[in-house]
């Protein structure tokens, strides 16, 4: 093949190429599984436990219209002292949620003396709707007996749509 044929075919492949890209595209928006994104929608360094408690951040703001699908609570200190013992619990509120909130909730790890390993992420699947204005009041609940030491929580969601 002559140089200008090779370029020639090489540009039809990549018009194809681009061609099937786009078609993926369209096909992934048609079915729903095109915007998926997440973001950290409130934090806690607070030690008042036995009452929830307002988050940082809260309330939260979606980005877009759509779906939250899933929610992550971190669990950690910020020193080799921290103290967050008992159970960790975050409800999540919306009158887009059509009057059930969404709670998660998990143990803390204890003293983090060194070497400590603190609490694997824990995940909770949801599917509620999420609306751009309407926002999500974050709060929070240390349940444990004795006070928490620079406890650092944070909770992400997962969102489509």
């Amino acid at each position: 093949m002559a140089g200008g044929q090779l370029y020639g075919l090489r540009k039809r492949l990549e018009i194809f190429g681009l061609i099937g890209l786009i078609l993926q595209i369209l096909r992934r928006i048609k079915v729903g599984h095109w915007a998926k994104y997440s973001d950290v929608m409130a934090t806690y360094t607070g030690t008042t436990t036995g009452s929830f408690q307002a988050m940082t951040g809260s309330p939260y703001s979606p980005l877009t219209g759509g779906r939250l699908k899933k929610l992550i609570l971190i669990i950690g200190g910020s020193a080799a002292t921290a103290l967050v013992d008992g159970t960790v619990t975050v409800k999540a509120e919306s009158v887009s949620f059509g009057g059930v909130p969404v709670i998660i909730s998990n143990a803390g790890a204890g003293l983090q003396t060194a070497p400590a390993h603190p609490p694997m992420a824990f995940e909770l699947d949801c599917d509620v709707a999420v609306k751009t204005g309407v926002t999500v009041n974050m709060t929070i609940l240390l349940d444990t007996g004795s006070t928490p030491v620079t406890p650092r929580i944070r909770v992400i969601g997962v969102f489509e749509g």
